[in-house]
């Protein structure tokens, strides 16, 4: 059950700043949309470190919306429990109101999609270095029983460190199940620049 913050402050419009629960969104910095959702780099001023926090755009009808926010809630609570270093870790879901925010790991480095219109194709080296990273990746989110059924360079994100971190599970399934979140509903990827 994601946490209903009594201390949640949002303030209209990213620009003027956002507090959610103990997380602050800066008034400065660009959001990024990444599937449906709007993720932002942001500070927890508890544990004093970076994070990403997506906003989860879902729809508008009340029947499409709880069947919607249930799918997230789901969806969260697997890659949740997936500890492994290519696959980004959620730190919380908070829920104010009908809106459900996503708090989880900031990696601070471009998608694979903006690295590679960059600076152009890949060598074979560099191909197979990522490609065992993301086979790795999805062996852990397969173990936790669920499947990612989307991965794309633009949900492949490159740290500086030389590690990929898989994100956007936007149309995964939890074995056994129907589809999680809507084809483009992501979940679980932070903003892939830090600003």
């Amino acid at each position: 059950m994601p946490r209903k913050s009594r201390s949640l402050r949002c303030f209209c419009g990213w620009k003027r700043g956002i507090a959610i629960g103990r997380r602050s969104v800066p008034a400065a910095g660009s959001p990024r949309q990444r599937g449906m959702g709007t993720v932002w780099r942001a500070t927890d001023q508890v544990l004093n470190r970076t994070v990403a926090v997506k906003e989860m755009h879902l729809p508008a009808t009340d029947h499409e919306l709880a069947e919607q926010s249930a799918r997230a809630r789901r969806e969260a609570r697997t890659i949740a429990r997936i500890s492994h270093p290519n696959v980004v870790n959620v730190h919380d879901l908070v829920e104010l109101g009908e809106r459900l925010w996503l708090v989880m790991e900031f990696v601070d480095g471009p998608s694979l999609k903006e690295h590679l219109a960059a600076t152009g194709p890949a060598n074979p080296h560099a191909v197979a270095v990522i490609g065992l990273q993301l086979l790795s990746a999805l062996e852990a989110v397969h173990t936790a029983g669920a499947l990612h059924r989307d991965v794309k360079p633009g949900d492949v994100l490159l740290r500086g460190d030389d590690r990929v971190v898989l994100c956007d599970f936007g149309i995964a399934v939890l074995t056994g199940t129907d589809s999680i979140t809507a084809t483009g509903a992501g979940i679980g990827c932070s903003p892939a620049t830090g600003t």
